[in-house]
Order: C-alpha cells, then structure tokens, then sequence
C-alpha cells in the first residue's frame, strides 16, 4: 500500500527544501525533533491540520492541508531578524516554483507567516513559521 498521499506532500517539500543556501540539509519531516547546535539553522516541515470534503461525483476527497514549515536559527541578536527573512525568502522562492509538488497537489500557496523571537539563554534563537494551505484529493 502506497503511504498517504499527505505523507508523500510532506516528504516532497523536504525533498524540495534540502540544500537551501542557509538550512543546507538540517530539514526534517517532523514537528517534534530533538534539535542540537549542529542541527541549526534548520527547517522543520509537518501537517497541523486538514479539512476534507466528500466529493458527490466518483466518490473521494477534496482536501486542503495546512502545512508548516518552520525555520529555527541561534545567532547574535543583531542579526536574528535578517537570519529569519533570509529563510524564508529561500523558502518562499522553492515553494513557489513548485506549487504542485510534482502533481501530488492540485495547488498550495502561502496562508500566513508568523515570527517569534526569544532572548534567553547565551544565544538568542528565532522561530519563523510559514504556513503553506495545500489543496489535493485523495479516492
């Protein structure tokens, strides 16, 4: 059995979003990771939630997911903002190119950026968190 298709949505963003200039290959497919120094910056990608509609023709789903993902970054407060801005113009511009996800979708677009920062600690860390509405359909 074939994995569900939003675990193959999932699976091709990280495909898409691994070598970006800032994140290089720290992208992992999960919202709960155990992050170290030498994991960041880098870029977090999972599902929070969905809804569904029965289709009344052929039967199946309409779906629409709301996908994350999320950069986090450590570095001199100075820079956290500007850290955070590269990431997702790097990321906006792959999602962008690629809104299908090689047909998996029938579209996705950018629904909503938030960005948290904390100061605590040695180094300051910053959060951004880019949620992608991914819209496909399943039998």
């Amino acid at each position: 059995m074939a994995d569900h298709v939003r675990k193959q949505i999932r699976d091709a963003v990280v495909t898409l979003l691994t070598g970006l200039t800032t994140t290089g290959t720290n992208v992992f497919a999960s919202r709960v990771w155990p992050l170290n120094e030498n994991d960041l910056p880098c870029l977090l990608v999972f599902a929070t939630d969905e809804q569904s509609e029965r289709r009344s023709m052929g039967g199946g789903y309409d779906r629409e997911l709301n996908l994350v993902i999320q950069g986090i970054v450590r570095t001199a407060e100075a820079t956290l903002d500007d850290a955070l801005d590269t990431i997702a113009l790097e990321v906006e511009t792959v999602m962008n190119a690629d809104r299908k996800f090689g047909g998996l979708a029938s579209q996705s677009y950018l629904r909503a950026t938030e960005l948290t920062l904390d100061g605590e600690g040695d180094k300051p860390h910053g959060l951004i968190r880019l949620t992608y509405a991914v819209r496909y359909q399943t039998g």
